[in-house]
């Protein structure tokens, strides 16, 4: 089989390639040794595309350069936004469950067949607001035996 790619295209599937490359490597060092053998995997086809870089004449892809300006800025808008976006569902989970009986979660998850979107919504959205107007400098720990769930 044989693909076809304009220089543009290249230079595309190389950026992919490497943000795929940074997320699977992350979870591979930081967070699952399963990881380790996709990285290593995925390593091994990144360098084989590069063997093409000459061809589009993009031979600047094989320096780190590459990767810390073209991956790099993506991977650290989509850490940052995942991160909030995550820590708005947490909050958001254990705010609704402050304010909800499990009587009246079981029946809203009977309901809407465990969806909670809807109900969850306004909650996510007070910490999605609160974190785009103010980042986290807001955020603190307050340890009160009230809080513990």
């Amino acid at each position: 089989m044989k693909i076809d790619l304009t220089k543009k295209q290249y230079i595309q599937l190389m950026k992919l390639v490497q943000i795929g490359n940074g997320v699977v490597s992350q979870l591979g060092d930081f967070v699952n040794e399963k990881h380790k053998t996709n990285a290593d995997e995925y390593e091994e086809l990144e360098q084989y595309f590069l063997t093409f870089a000459k061809e589009y004449d993009c031979e600047y892809m094989k320096d780190d350069a590459f990767f810390e300006e073209e991956a790099m800025p993506v991977l650290d808008e989509y850490d940052d936004f995942i991160s909030v976006d995550h820590l708005a569902n947490q909050l958001a989970w254990r705010d609704f469950k402050r304010t909800h009986t499990q009587e009246e979660i079981v029946k809203m998850e009977i309901e809407n067949q465990g969806y909670f979107g809807a109900e969850l919504h306004p909650f996510e959205e007070k910490y999605w607001n609160e974190f785009e107007i103010h980042g986290t400098k807001r955020l603190e720990i307050v340890e009160k035996k009230e809080y513990e769930n």
